[in-house]
């Protein structure tokens, strides 16, 4: 009897071969064809070993589908991936266009407009070439998880009788996945697209560093995350707190809870909610910049510029414009591996970024029209002149104009919002206020825009951090091999996925609030500063490793839909020079400052 079940499996194993080599063709020059999958009723190939990623008709779809439903499918997914694109562009914008555009023109009291502008660009160049590479790195972590997802797919389908689940049903039949045969069913596990996994932060390190490198890389992503949190949660507080004139320590825990419980389980909406929050406030700093450009035109401000300061705005433009990569893998993640999609979230990105580059720089330039650059309210003084009858002789005596920095209009400046920590928007709403009444509705607006983004920042960074964590999660953990391979104990069975992954992610989102809570006034300079430093140091130092490891032996046969152009290639060594003098640098400066 148990040759006779040995033999109708055997059989039942070869019918499937048959069925799985008729239904999966090879290409025209013999290339294998990937895994099998349906995907939203359709069936999808991924070809390997060449290059067909050209465009989406490597989608297969089934002939079995009436023509109006096709075409209804296919217009919905048409119209779906291209508000991914548009998700993309503004999820970037919130990424970068955070409160630091707020006191970016501080950076300018002796440099001026011209050398920023230069400075600016540089950096704007930097990035581009960062996002166009990380690009490329993540399309190669991609492509390595679909050969591996191949490989094990091919072992499970092949599955040997000892490996058939025990739990046999009473008429003798056995209880499987899939499959039928002579009124007996057979387990076999059919690979689906969605079964692999996506990249993240963590992935890239884990593939692309070598040991001890890619342990330091998650330490230093989960410290800037933390870091750049904190700094959310304690200014985005104090600017509702300013609204509501209350205590700023009553709104950290609304501000943060909510925040975080939003991200944890209504993720689906948060990226469509970025996109509205994104616009809202774009359209606000849009406004407030034309304002103030009109403003400036009446006061006619004269900026003078000194390229010997040229260093002072390059560290706040490397973070005015960074970390753009920490969300990339987040937005990656919603796109499919052909070539058409790849290329339009790319430039998604770069036009992201090219619009947060415009929007800096015409705010500081609207901003050096009307608020003056030095101050010179301590040499300004008033000449008067008398006569001694006795010699004959004149007196001259000097006064100054005023020692009330509220009377002295030149005394707003940027030098002194630099000395004091102040964002630009300061002086540029007393300047306002006091001088052009009729536009006090400006100081509304900037308040509105500093909330919204910091509360878009939040989320946007926020999601990114629960992204690359639960990367690094599921890695320790390995669910789905406990999963298959019914590994769990039997007191564990109620700790599912689902329940330790956000149950993991509000304990680190817990951090973040406790940090809040402790008022660390005098850390948020240091956090500050250590944030842009981690940053400096991801976009450079760890992405050249990666991107001379992703070219190694271990990856050289992954084909991938859009590679780095060979002539682009040599590009990574200035990025590694660029970044790691903006790492010394700001090292240098720092202990300058502590040393004085």
């Amino acid at each position: 009897m148990e040759d006779e079940e040995e033999i109708i499996l055997t059989e039942a194993a070869e019918e499937l071969a048959r069925q799985q080599s008729a239904a999966e063709p090879t290409g025209d020059d013999g290339s294998d064809v990937g895994p099998l999958g349906l995907n939203n009723g359709q069936l999808h190939e991924i070809r390997l070993g060449d290059d067909i990623f050209d465009d989406d008709e490597a989608m297969v779809v089934r002939t079995d589908v009436p023509e109006s439903e096709e075409n209804r499918t296919s217009f919905w997914q048409i119209l779906k991936t291209h508000v991914i694109y548009i998700q993309c562009y503004f999820v970037t914008i919130a990424c970068i266009l955070g409160t630091g555009i707020l006191g970016l023109p501080v950076t300018l009291a002796q440099a001026g407009f011209y050398p920023f502008v230069v400075s600016f660009l540089i950096g704007f160049v930097m990035q581009v070439l960062l996002i166009y590479f990380f690009t490329d790195l993540l399309q190669r972590a991609h492509a390595y998880q679909i050969e591996k997802h191949k490989a094990v797919s091919v072992e499970e389908v092949q599955l040997p009788l000892r490996e058939i689940n025990d739990n046999d049903s009473e008429d003798g039949s056995i209880d499987t996945a899939n499959g039928e045969t002579g009124g007996r069913t057979y387990r076999h596990a059919m690979p689906t697209i969605e079964d692999i996994q996506r990249p993240n932060l963590h992935m890239l390190g884990t593939l692309f560093l070598g040991p001890g490198w890619r342990q330091l890389f998650d330490i230093i992503l989960l410290l800037q995350f933390v870091f750049i949190l904190i700094s959310y949660a304690l200014a985005g507080s104090e600017a509702y707190a300013q609204v509501l004139n209350v205590e700023y320590l009553y709104i950290i825990p609304v501000f943060v809870w909510i925040l975080s419980i939003s991200i944890v389980f209504a993720q689906h909406v948060i990226q469509p909610l970025i996109s509205i929050l994104t616009l809202a406030k774009g359209g606000i700093l849009v406004a407030t910049v034309v304002v103030t450009f009109g403003v400036g035109a009446a006061v006619a401000n004269e900026i003078k510029n000194n390229f010997q300061y040229m260093g002072q705005p390059f560290l706040m433009g490397t973070v005015a414009l960074g970390g753009i990569m920490n969300v990339m893998p987040l937005m990656y993640s919603r796109i499919d591996f052909v070539k058409t999609q790849i290329r339009a979230f790319m430039l998604a990105v770069l036009a992201g970024l090219t619009t947060c580059m415009i929007l800096n720089v015409l705010w500081c330039w609207s901003v050096l029209g009307i608020v003056p650059q030095t101050s010179t309210c301590d040499v300004v003084q008033v000449v008067e002149v008398g006569f001694e009858s006795v010699n004959n002789t004149s007196i001259v005596t000097y006064k100054p104009v005023s020692n009330s920095p509220v009377d002295c209009s030149q005394e707003l400046s940027l030098e002194r919002s630099e000395k004091r920590g102040e964002i630009a928007t300061i002086p540029l709403t007393e300047i306002i206020n006091t001088d052009y009444p009729k536009y006090t509705w400006v100081a509304v607006l900037i308040q509105t825009f500093i909330m919204l983004s910091v509360s878009v920042s939040f989320l946007t960074m926020g999601s990114a951090l629960m992204h690359s964590f639960l990367g690094w999660l599921d890695a320790q953990m390995l669910w789905e091999r406990l999963g298959r391979q019914n590994l769990l104990p039997l007191e564990l069975k109620c700790c599912t996925p689902k329940v330790w992954r956000p149950a993991m992610c509000l304990l680190l989102f817990g951090i973040v609030f406790a940090v809040a809570m402790l008022d660390p006034k005098g850390f948020v300079v240091l956090l500050d500063k250590i944030s842009s430093l981690l940053l400096n140091l991801e976009g450079g130092v760890f992405v050249y490793f990666m991107v001379r490891k992703s070219r190694s032996q271990t990856y050289s046969n992954l084909k991938i839909p859009l590679p780095v152009i060979r002539l682009v290639y040599p590009a990574h060594f200035v990025l590694l020079f660029y970044f790691t003098f903006a790492v010394v640098y700001d090292v240098v400066l720092t202990l300058i400052v502590i040393l004085t």
